[in-house]
């Protein structure tokens, strides 16, 4: 049986410029807020994904040359060779870089997700508010008839043009996603786990908590 394990790199002597940005911006705890009174308003599902060994999906930039010393007990196991150095092509936990390349990189992952369900075309829109903030929208213009705002789980008094069928909220690796359970959800989630490998969908319920923003 293959054995696994997993490495970080020490990043405390890479070249420091105090002008470059190394973080992932984080989502305002008003955000979260917002989404839940949306899910409480609209009844939709709320469903925390956590994405698996998120930063390893992130490539480094052509131009940045990472090269790190393989560890002594590579060497000891026989796995490389004494004093071998390694080029690295993936944000590795533990490079100050990290989380901003996956950030950029989520962020570019989610703007081209589209998924079609009943012949209608739906895709994510990023908030202007809150960059940490997706919005499910119809791509074609939605029939404004009440049969189809029920289908939808929209109340039927929603005002004329309304658009958003769910909201996902963005926490480095972790999305709370808040949509009408079903088809649309499915649809989406699956998307999701075809772009990156998640740890399984937890699903909010009254005797089934779960963490999310948790620092």
């Amino acid at each position: 049986r293959p054995r696994k394990c997993r490495m970080v790199v020490c990043g405390n002597f890479q070249h420091k410029d105090p002008n470059e940005s190394l973080y992932t911006s984080q989502v305002d705890i008003a955000s979260v807020l917002m989404a839940l009174r949306l899910g409480t308003l609209f009844d939709w599902e709320v469903v925390a994904l956590d994405i698996q060994a998120a930063f390893l999906y992130a490539a480094l930039p052509p131009e940045m040359v990472v090269t790190v010393r393989a560890p002594k007990i590579m060497t000891t196991m026989g796995v490389c060779n004494p004093g071998e150095i390694w080029r690295l092509q993936r944000a590795l936990y533990g490079l100050r870089v990290s989380p901003e390349l996956w950030g950029l990189e989520r962020d570019a992952k989610l703007r081209k997700i589209t998924w079609e369900l009943d012949g209608l075309t739906y895709r994510l829109v990023q908030s202007r508010v809150d960059g940490n903030v997706w919005y499910i929208r119809m791509v074609a213009p939605r029939n404004k008839s009440s049969a189809s705002a029920s289908a939808f789980g929209l109340p039927q008094a929603c005002p004329s043009g309304y658009n958003l069928y769910g909201v996902i909220v963005v926490y480095v690796d972790d999305l709370l996603l808040l949509c009408r359970k079903g088809g649309l959800r499915a649809a989406l989630v699956k998307c999701i786990n075809d772009i990156w490998t998640t740890g399984g969908e937890q699903v909010l319920t009254v005797t089934q908590p779960l963490v999310f923003l948790w620092s």
